[in-house]
């Protein structure tokens, strides 16, 4: 009975939407056992976001650096741009389509160089820099890390819980 009484009177569970599998799980949980890691996953996501957010052509919901870097190696390992094509990226903040505030990309290069200058934006800081593609190069490892990835840079206020 009174176990039935404070299930009844408590509040919501606070984390009940938390995805767990997401974020516990062991490829993710050795992640966290790196301190150099957790020290600057925050830092990491929060500038990330930041830059994804204003960014002209990336994403943080949809079209993120690693989905462009994963555009690139399958455009080029087919030979898109050898066959003369090109991509057409459109500013995502243009009212319309007819709007010309797009890029064309017609090599390999012009891609390249494309998402290494957004990701050059993380921090002018060279060190820094290097700090933050040590984060990304472990949270763009496999697909559990990259799911938790994807969870936390959206919410984000659970980071200071996890670390």
């Amino acid at each position: 009975m009174r176990i039935k009484d404070e299930i009844i009177n408590k509040e919501d569970a606070r984390y009940a939407s938390v995805p767990y599998d997401r974020i516990f799980n062991p490829k993710v949980r050795q992640l966290f056992q790196d301190s150099e890691f957790q020290k600057s996953l925050k830092q990491y996501v929060n500038r990330l976001n930041e830059l994804l957010d204003s960014s002209d052509f990336f994403s943080r919901d949809s079209f993120s650096y690693y989905n462009a870097e994963n555009v690139k190696k399958t455009l080029e390992a087919n030979g898109f741009f050898k066959a003369n094509h090109s991509v057409l990226l459109r500013n995502k903040k243009s009212a319309t389509k007819d709007d010309n505030s797009s890029l064309t990309i017609e090599n390999d290069s012009e891609l390249e160089e494309l998402i290494n200058s957004e990701r050059n934006k993380v921090s002018e800081d060279a060190g820094l820099r290097k700090k933050f593609q040590a984060v990304e190069k472990k949270i763009t490892k496999n697909s559990d890390t990259r799911d938790f990835y994807e969870y936390i840079s959206s919410n984000p206020q659970y980071l200071p819980e996890l670390i």
